[in-house]
């Protein structure tokens, strides 16, 4: 028995029980209704039978005479076929060895084979006695319906009443194999199944099965099953004596019982009712009951919300369409986003221009240069480097061609190609429809052969060169391969001055308010005209160089600032402004011009339903017939779990779905979830933030584009619970009280209209939490509390950006770029408790509230007064800057990589006791500024200092101390040094066969910080909780070294790292040292050796030094440590080895571990790990781990075995030995087996009793279940 494929099973997921076989008695119910019988022989394949079902009744064709079979009717057999022959619709064909009709009575013996519409039957035997309204077939019965397939050994079905047998049969519903001894079909939607079993194995004789008395189906409604007893291998195992599953899809979970018993909790009994499975909220009911650990309730609950409200443009993919119309459909969709892409107003302007004047010199200098180039091209020889005269590149070369294109042309879009400009044809235009040559230059060009170069070429601001690569004729017409030279022809830098000085002094007189027409009336060469012979002109189709100054028109009559471009000075003045369309206007334009053809289209184009048949066991073919749906209000295409996604239905949080009459283009969808949207857009809609608009959307059914109008975000979870309090004994426990817990949690973004992540503007965000806990101990056992506990945050991020009025582009031309200063972050929280029963425990620190200020990484170089004073630094700097090594130490420092943070918080503290004192209330204030300076310091001409300095300052103020003083303030700062270094060098090693290249890289760093012991005033203690100002001397400086040797071969693309060595050195020079008076730490160094180019082998080794004098003999770096490690990994196997040694005190410790992993394949996996202690000579930790693939279930046997063998009292050994399967259909279907050698108890855990089966691995959501 084989498995269906893939899509068989998507399409059947919800299905649980047998595929269909009634199909069959739908269609021959039709028979007695008047059929024209056509029987036909043929010599090769046997009687073929053909019947036609007419539209009368069967109680008008009682008295007619049915046809006997006749040999006169061989004429048709050669256009029988059944085997490959799909029947017309209302049509029945069948075939065997031998076939016979009389009266209402129809056999096919011998390879009986009939088929109508997606139903073919199979058998030795078929017998349809349509008097009796009864069909029989025997002997090797198989009926396939769609994807499904039903085996058995005799099928017995009474039309009339609907109901039937199937005899030894089995089916297949996703992920269960179905089989029984006798199913009946007693209702239409109800089956019964005689000593039947169910499996997910598909084996003829399976693995393991559960075998059950009676199992009764009720489509869509339940499975019931009596005495199941799980057999592994034919051995039953386990046994349940009823077992109910719920079949409804959409029906939530009664009652979730899970059952066992363990070491720590005895037998255990766990209840979950289930009140909400729905997407924004899942509640539940609990309740627990062991017997060691006592019992348990409560309920547990979280919601969530991530909706957002947006309009979509939609377009769909026709059901059969092309690539070449996809391709359309998608240039509709691109068309529609250039259009919102970015600003995209459009202007009427008119322009005063000064064109550059060129003079004769001008002309002559580009002749020159453009003659220059040729007589190289055509009389020298060109070489690919100064230092290779030997190797120069053949006279008129396209390789010689291409680098004096690439060191001499100005034409831009080809310079860095080399000059190619690909295969062109007469004609040919660009993007914007311009042509790629002008007529004249075509015809000089197309009359070159291959491998020619141009003369001289000039038009009105260059000459030109080419050079034809390639000649190509397709079909008559003419392509070249094309490569140009082109020497502008431009005015002087004087030239240009005068002209900009005459158009800056134009633009301010009319800034100052004269009219800018009668300016350029009175100045000779100005050029007056209207931009776009006076049409709009969208600001995206304008000149680059344009923009910056035309987006800040706003009012008529507005004059931008001077626009310098390669033909002259341009001064713009707006006419007229539009502003760029909404989204909604441009959707309700596309529907207008698109809607009723897309419409038309789709619904031309879309597939006929197919017909739905009826099955045995299901009541509906393999295509499961829709279930009702209530009414849902969401107005928008949803994607159906497991289900392809539908572009005229919606989906509701319950799972409900409302199928749309018409497709709609322009859609404006309420708030809704990620689920009820298609998974492509989704996705987009988490990502965009308020008023942004999405690239376009690519998806299964379509082209999508969605503007975002709001998005709500918050979520949150309640919690109560009540528990018996146990003391921790694992033996003889004992109830000492009760506890209870409970907690409600909430998390909310808050949208304003000023939000904008790409400029660090982030929503407010809301964070709070109450919890009420309580413990009460019985006598003698505790103290008992109970104190509610409240806290709160709010939280605000922005970015501080400038904007640099004076930043300009390379032609001088005005642009607006947004330049981060730094970050900000605002937090204002509170916490607050309530003790509800006095106790002695000292209370929790209140915040009431406490205010935090921080910005951070802000760049002093962009701030507005430091950024002068920065330019002149850098000024002063690049004057005396110097190449010579150690004087460019002493350069004069900038504030180029220069930032600063400075944080601010106001506090207001509150503890009902600290020590003596009741009722403590705090004020404090805190002012932190702290400044980085990164630089770079030249020490030779090969090598440089990365050096990075930092100073930190705090000032503390409380309003009062301990003492009874008032307003006191300290300060505190610190100072800290960080300098890198990165050396390496490359050697040539290719007379290593097979090697090329060796790296040797040096790393090297030292960190110093340094930070005064603050002054501890007796006479002003400061409470010690708040800012406080308790800090010693710190005078910390370490040194880290790092070296590595990388060889490339010519086999591998990386590298391969051979050798990686790291250690480091850390000294304390304080008076005061935390550990024992240590000035240094221990010296750890680790080496890495790759010995392998396939890198299946690793050694690893640490050794461990102790610099400081030793306690025992006084001796310094002492070895105190050793560990290695020895690694190697092949595809089946891979084995570890390991030793270690420490000896920081007198007491020494050794062990040796080794880890064996053997996988040969999937199915088959051993992983053994043990732990051997050298000087207690045992081992201290082993365990064997066996997993055993047997194809539909997973098998684990693992022992355990950790601790030390000592006399009973300090006896630390733990040992565990755990049995479990698992079904692989089903992840949630596990039976564990387990021995607890400390308690030396068993423990059994069962499989959970209405669980789904992805309800484990899923965070602490329950999911859905069908129980």
């Amino acid at each position: 028995m084989t498995r269906p494929s893939n899509s068989a099973s998507q399409q059947q997921l919800s299905a649980i029980h047998a595929l269909s076989v009634s199909l069959l008695s739908g269609l021959f119910l039709l028979l007695p209704f008047g059929l024209d019988h056509v029987l036909a022989q043929d010599t090769s394949t046997g009687p073929v039978l053909t019947s036609q079902i007419n539209t009368e009744s069967k109680d008008n064709n009682t008295s007619e005479t049915p046809p006997v079979l006749s040999p006169q009717l061989n004429s048709r057999s050669d256009l029988l076929r059944p085997e490959e022959t799909e029947p017309e619709e209302g049509k029945i064909i069948g075939k065997g060895d031998e076939l016979f009709l009389v009266g209402n009575l129809v056999h096919i013996h011998g390879n009986a084979l009939v088929k109508s519409g997606d139903m073919t039957l199979y058998a030795d035997h078929v017998w349809a006695d349509f008097d009796q309204n009864l069909l029989r077939a025997s002997g090797n019965v198989r009926l396939i319906s769609g994807q499904e397939r039903t085996y058995s050994n005799e099928l017995l079905f009474n039309l009339d009443n609907r109901k039937g047998i199937i005899r030894q049969g089995s089916t297949y519903s996703e992920p269960w194999y179905y089989r029984g001894n006798e199913i009946f079909k007693t209702e239409d939607d109800e089956s019964y199944i005689r000593k039947g079993s169910l499996t997910t194995c598909s084996l003829k004789h399976p693995h393991y099965y559960f075998s059950s008395s009676e199992i009764i189906v009720k489509v869509d409604k339940e499975l019931i099953a009596k005495n199941v007893v799980l057999k592994i291998g034919g051995i039953p195992l386990f046994y349940i004596p009823a077992y109910r599953r719920d079949l409804r899809t959409d029906k939530l979970a009664k009652v979730i019982v899970r059952l066992g018993t363990d070491s720590y909790q005895g037998p255990f009994l766990s209840i979950e009712l289930p009140l909400s499975r729905k997407r924004r909220l899942d509640a539940r009911l609990m309740f627990d009951h062991t017997s060691r650990r006592g019992r348990g309730g409560g309920a547990d609950s979280t919601y969530q919300i991530n909706d957002t409200r947006y309009d979509e443009i939609f377009i769909p993919i026709f059901h059969d369409a092309t690539p070449s119309e996809k391709k359309k459909l998608e240039d509709l969709a691109t068309e529609i986003r250039e259009k919102l892409d970015g600003d995209h107003d459009s202007y009427k302007l008119k322009e005063l221009f000064l064109e550059y004047r060129l003079e004769p010199e001008d002309l002559a200098r580009a002749k020159n240069k453009v003659e220059k180039i040729y007589n190289k091209l055509t009389t020298d020889l060109i070489t690919t480097e100064a230092d290779q005269p030997s190797d120069p590149l053949p006279l008129g070369s396209e390789a010689a061609f291409a680098q004096i294109a690439q060191e001499n042309s100005d034409h831009q879009e080809t310079r860095y190609e080399g000059g190619d400009m690909g295969y062109i044809i007469r004609g040919e235009v660009d993007e914007e429809g311009k042509r790629r040559l002008s007529p004249m230059l075509e015809d000089a060009v197309f009359s070159l052969s291959a491998g020619q170069i141009s003369p001289i070429l000039k038009t009105n601001f260059a000459y030109h060169i080419f050079r034809v690569d390639h000649v190509l004729e397709v079909y008559g017409k003419k392509e070249i391969k094309l490569r140009r030279i082109d020497i502008k022809i431009s005015p002087t830098s004087e030239t240009k001055d005068q002209i900009r000085e005459l158009a800056d002094k134009i633009q301010e007189q009319a800034v100052d308010g004269k009219d800018l027409a009668d300016l350029a009336l009175k100045n000779k060469g100005a050029i007056w005209r209207n931009v776009n012979n006076g049409d709009w002109l969208p600001l995206n189709e304008m000149d680059d160089r344009w923009q910056y100054s035309v987006r800040r028109l706003e009012e008529v009559g507005d004059v931008t600032t001077t626009v310098m471009t390669d033909r002259g000075v341009h001064i713009f003045q707006l006419v007229q402004k539009m502003p760029t369309p909404t989204f909604a206007e441009l959707a309700s334009e596309f529907e207008s011009q698109y809607g009723d053809w897309l419409r038309e289209e789709y619904e031309r184009r879309k597939p006929e339903e197919k017909k739905q048949s009826q099955s045995f066991l299901m009541g509906t073919t393999a295509e499961r017939a829709p279930l009702k749906r209530k009414p849902s209000n969401i107005d928008e295409k949803k994607e159906l779990p497991n289900q392809a996604p539908s572009e005229t239905s919606t989906i509701d949080e319950d799972g409900v779905v409302e199928q749309k009459e018409q497709l709609e283009v322009f859609r404006q969808h309420d708030f809704q979830g990620s689920w009820q949207n298609e998974k492509a857009v989704a996705r987009q809609a988490r990502q965009l933030n308020r008023g942004e608009t999405s690239n376009i959307i690519d998806s299964k059914i379509g082209f999508h584009l969605i503007d975002i109008k709001k998005k709500r975000t918050y979520r949150g979870d309640f919690y109560l619970y009540g528990q018996d309090q146990y003391s921790y004994s694992r033996k003889d426990a004992m109830k000492i009280g009760r506890e209870y817990v409970a907690r409600w949690g909430h998390y909310h973004s808050i949208y304003t209209p000023w939000d904008k992540p790409e400029e660090g503007r982030k929503p407010l965000n809301f964070m709070g939490r109450a919890e009420w806990q309580a413990r009460h101990y019985d006598e003698n056992y505790g103290t008992s509390e109970s104190a509610i506990h409240s806290f709160g945050m709010l939280t605000w991020g922005n970015a501080f950006s400038a904007w640099d009025t004076d930043d300009r582009d390379a032609d001088g031309n005005l642009k607006f770029s947004t330049k981060t200063i730094g970050e900000f972050l605002g937090r204002l929280q509170f916490s607050h408790s309530y003790e509800l029963i006095e106790s002695d425990v000292a209370s929790t620190l209140q915040k009431l509230p406490e205010l935090s200020l921080h910005f951070s990484r802000m760049r002093m170089s962009n701030l507005p007064v430091f950024e002068t004073i920065n330019d002149t630094l850098v000024k002063i700097s690049e004057k005396t800057k110097t190449n010579i090594p150690i004087l460019s130490l002493i350069s004069l420092p900038t504030l180029e990589d220069a930032s600063f943070d400075l944080d601010m918080n106001l506090g207001n503290f509150f503890r009902k006791r600290y020590e003596k004192e009741q009722d403590v209330y705090l004020k404090t204030g805190v002012m932190g500024f702290d400044i980085q300076k990164q630089s770079t310091l030249k020490l030779s001409s090969t090598r440089e200092v990365r050096l990075d300095l930092g100073f930190d300052s705090d000032a503390v103020w409380h309003d009062r101390d301990r003492d009874g003083h008032k307003n006191i303030l300290r300060g505190i700062y610190s100072l800290n040094a960080d300098a890198r270094n990165i050396l390496f060098r490359i050697y040539d090693i290719s007379w290593i066969p097979g090697a090329r290249r060796l790296r040797h890289q040096i790393n090297s760093g030292v960190y110093f910080n340094y930070q005064p012991a603050v002054d501890r005033d007796e006479n002003s203690r400061l409470y010690p909780f708040g800012p406080s100002t308790y800090f010693y001397e710190r005078k910390d400086i370490s040194y880290t070294l790092e070296t590595s040797i990388e060889i490339k071969t010519r086999k591998h693309r990386s590298a391969l790292r051979l050798i990686d060595f790291r250690t480091q050195l850390r000294g304390d020079f304080t008076e005061y040292a935390a550990e024992n008076n240590r000035t240094y730490d221990y010296i750890e160094s680790d080496i890495t050796l790759t010995p392998l180019p396939n890198r299946t082998m690793s050694i690893i080794m640490r050794t461990t030094h102790d610099p400081n004098p030793s306690e025992v003999d006084g001796k310094r770096f002492k070895q105190v440590g050793f560990r290695s490690n020895f690694s190697y990994r092949r595809e089946k196997w891979n084995l570890t080895f390991g030793n270690s040694f420490s000896k920081r005190t007198s007491y020494a410790s050794r062990r040796i571990n080794t880890s064996f992993q053997y996988r040969p394949n999937s199915m088959f996996e051993v992983d053994f790990n043990a732990d051997y202690d050298w000087v207690e000579k045992q081992f201290y930790s082993q365990s064997l781990t066996i997993r055993r693939n047997l194809h539909d279930w997973d098998l684990r046997l693992s022992w355990h075995r950790i601790g030390i063998k000592r006399p009973p009292d300090f006896n630390s050994v733990r040992q565990d030995f755990t049995f479990q399967i698992n079904l692989i259909a089903d992840s949630a279907a596990s039976v564990g087996l387990g021995y607890d050698a400390v308690t030396e108890t068993w423990g059994f855990r069962s499989l959970p009793v209405g669980v789904p089966y992805n309800a484990f691995g899923v965070g602490n959501a329950m999911s859905r279940s069908y129980f």
